[in-house]
């Protein structure tokens, strides 16, 4: 048997890791270079199991040129760049897959939120730069009944409960963020451009909105979305106008989707209350960037999706795929009209 991996942020060290898993089950792994459609279809003309993520699409010529394949494997929780009825008619499985970096950078997103809304770096400084001696205070020995909080007299701490969340994009991090801001009882509003059914819409429990409305109702605004031609700058100076000052922005997604300029006037004139950032215009941030300078902005170097995870998110994959080797049926398998017998 053999399997073709067109997953490129898997590259690198993980190569060994991903033939040594699948070649203990009997398969045979060859790695995809450009993904090209011309380079599938050479790949998989005798391939029984193809793993792909972002690119490329995987067209009907493609899944025409698999002859043997049984398993089209999506490394994410969203297949729209696979041909799903061209995989139906061909008898080949089409499994999703949630992808761990997405978990993260949720998760990361909230930790933003939190960190914003508790004032958490302020507190903490607070305490290493010793500024009990600065109040004239003086520590004491502490018991059940007998403390000093909140000696720094630390104004603004807010609680994520009943706060509104505004998510710009809703795709599989946003979805996964919704989840967890859940957990905070927050109301959470959302736009995209194609708007999700009732159920969904009741499965995450969020509340469709436009942009205008978004920004003016939300106490935390989340972006989600790719930077492309459209989204580029997609936060300005109007949309910053729109938003409550006690509001804070939190990006995760791409720096080219918010103006700087923009922001770093609306945080320094404190017409927004913060800002947490994990991505940037120029990255590493440079030194010479004004955000740098502020106190209301919390900056972390493009690490929302790294974890301990990565390599168990391959693990994951690998699984599926050695299910559907022996004759198992895969998890999170799309399901298809008028789906074939499955090869075997």
């Amino acid at each position: 048997m053999k399997a073709v991996w067109c997953w490129p942020e898997s590259r690198g060290a993980r190569y060994p890791f991903v033939t040594q898993l699948l070649t203990a089950h009997g398969i045979d792994v060859v790695f995809a270079k450009s993904g090209s459609e011309r380079e599938l279809e050479d790949l998989v003309s005798d391939a029984d199991f193809l793993v792909v993520r972002r690119l490329p699409s995987i067209s009907e010529r493609i899944i025409k040129a698999g002859k043997r394949l049984r398993l089209i494997q999506r490394v994410g929780g969203e297949c729209g760049n696979i041909d799903i009825d061209a995989a139906a008619k061909a008898g080949i499985l089409v499994a999703t897959m949630p992808i761990a970096t997405d978990i993260t950078v949720a998760e990361h997103t909230v930790a933003l939120m939190l960190a914003l809304a508790r004032r958490i770096f302020q507190a903490h400084r607070s305490v290493v730069n010793c500024e009990y001696e600065r109040l004239g205070l003086k520590p004491i020995r502490t018991t059940e009944t007998l403390m000093v909080a909140d000696w720094v007299n630390l104004s603004g701490p807010v609680a994520l409960y009943g706060k509104t969340l505004g998510l710009i994009g809703l795709g599989v991090i946003g979805k996964e963020a919704a989840r967890r801001a859940r957990c905070f009882g927050m109301r959470i509003l959302y736009y995209r451009r194609r708007r999700l059914t009732n159920d969904e819409e009741k499965e995450l429990g969020v509340q469709y909105s436009s942009l205008h409305d978004l920004l003016r109702e939300s106490d935390f605004v989340s972006l989600h979305v790719p930077h492309t031609a459209e989204t580029e700058n997609m936060i300005g100076k109007k949309e910053l106008s729109l938003m409550k000052p006690t509001a804070y922005l939190v990006n995760t997604a791409r720096g080219g989707v918010v103006n700087e300029d923009a922001l770093y006037e609306a945080l320094s004139k404190k017409t927004i209350a913060g800002a947490g950032l994990d991505v940037f215009r120029e990255e590493p941030l440079p030194k010479s960037s004004p955000l740098i300078k502020l106190d209301n902005v919390i900056l972390t170097p493009h690490t929302a999706a790294r974890s301990s995870l990565e390599k168990a998110q391959i693990q994951w994959v690998v699984d599926n795929v050695v299910k559907c080797a022996k004759g198992e049926m895969p998890d999170h398998v799309v399901k298809a009209k008028n789906l074939n017998a499955v090869r075997s």
